[in-house]
This record gives C-alpha cells, structure tokens and sequence, in this order.
C-alpha cells in the first residue's frame, strides 16, 4: 500500500499504518508510452518551443565553406 506524506511524496507504507486504514483504494491508471512519445512529437512541430536535447545543430553553423574545399 502507497502512503502519502506530505511535501515528500509517496512511499511504501509501514505495517504499522496500514492496519485499520480507512482510506480509499484507488486502481491503478494505466499510461500509454505511445501516446507520452506522440504528444512530444505534437509538441516539436511548435514554432514556438525549442528543445535544449536536440543532437543536430543547425545546419548553418557547418563549415560548409571549409569542407568543400578540403573535398575538392
């Protein structure tokens, strides 16, 4: 059984607290990961939100200039 304290969170209760709880039981909520991923995919097409995570740079700032000519 989960316990709730309070600015802390939820943690495993103790022997001790769960006999002659009262609380109310709540079922589990099920999470899609497939719907979390979709919904930040909705969110990168924004032209308002920049992610901080992105692994490619702009295209930019590539030395395009100093590549072609150690290519040629």
């Amino acid at each position: 059984m989960l316990c709730a304290r309070e600015r802390s969170g939820y943690r495993v209760a103790d022997a001790i607290e769960t006999t002659g709880n009262t609380g109310v039981m709540q079922s589990a909520e099920s999470v899609s990961v497939n719907d979390f991923v979709f919904d930040v995919l909705q969110a990168s097409r924004d032209p308002h939100m920049f992610s901080l995570g992105f692994a490619y740079p702009d295209p930019s700032l590539y030395p395009r200039q100093h590549l072609t000519k150690s290519l040629s």
